[in-house]
């Protein structure tokens, strides 16, 4: 059975008054963290053994914006992200084959505060970025395999922040849409073989969990 780790997207925004944290030349600076975890078991037949996988994913994605107009921000982000999972035979415990990716992007985005009252606010935000990375695979009795990986990825957000208190919000966010134009290359006998892709995505299936902060900070008075 495949379980998969479901928790809260809590951002917290600490600005010196409720009134000005969406007001123009108001500095955003913080992140998110993102962690999930699968287990699953697939029965096998007379012919197969029963096999089990497991992943465990993080990433972590700092961020600042600067409020160049009244709940506009502009910002740039960094990101790092670590995924492994396994298939093994669950009668001997053999391991059948391994995957681990190491990725990372370095991005722009804007978004856009549309205040519903005092306390809630809507927003809307969209990104691009440069992502790199690499994706290692093991099989069994074989030579690792290692991918590289290259490209260009477009994102999109859409959330609502809450602010309970005059310093701290809450936020929950999905992705609706995201693209991703990637080159990949693999070492093929004495060359590489190269490979592009085009994928689309979504992210409203409610899988992914992820924590994070902000501090809104503006200059004195």
């Amino acid at each position: 059975m495949k379980k998969n780790l479901v928790s809260l997207l809590l951002l917290f925004l600490i600005t010196a008054s409720l009134s000005a944290q969406t007001e123009e030349g108001i500095w955003m600076i913080g992140g998110q963290v993102s962690l999930s975890s699968g287990n699953n078991l697939r029965i096998g037949s007379a012919n197969f053994p029963d096999t089990r996988s497991t992943s465990n994913t993080y990433a972590i994605q700092p961020s600042i914006g600067y409020f160049f107009k009244k709940n506009w921000v502009l910002g740039g982000n960094i990101g790092f992200q670590s995924s492994n999972s396994t298939l093994t035979n669950n009668q001997t415990g053999a391991n059948i084959n391994q995957q681990n990716q190491r990725s990372g992007q370095a991005g722009i985005f804007t978004r856009k505060f549309i205040p519903i009252n005092e306390q809630v606010f809507f927003h809307l935000q969209a990104g691009v970025a440069y992502t790199f990375g690499t994706f290692e695979t093991i099989q069994f009795e074989n030579n690792p395999i290692l991918r590289k990986n290259s490209g260009i990825s477009l994102n999109t957000r859409a959330g609502i922040t809450y602010f309970p208190r005059r310093w701290i919000a809450i936020e929950g966010a999905v992705n609706p849409l995201n693209y991703l134009f990637e080159i990949s290359k693999t070492p093929q006998g004495t060359g590489e073989r190269k490979e592009r892709v085009h994928s689309f995505s979504t992210g409203l299936n409610g899988n992914f969990l992820s924590l994070g902060f902000n501090f809104f900070i503006s200059k004195p008075r």
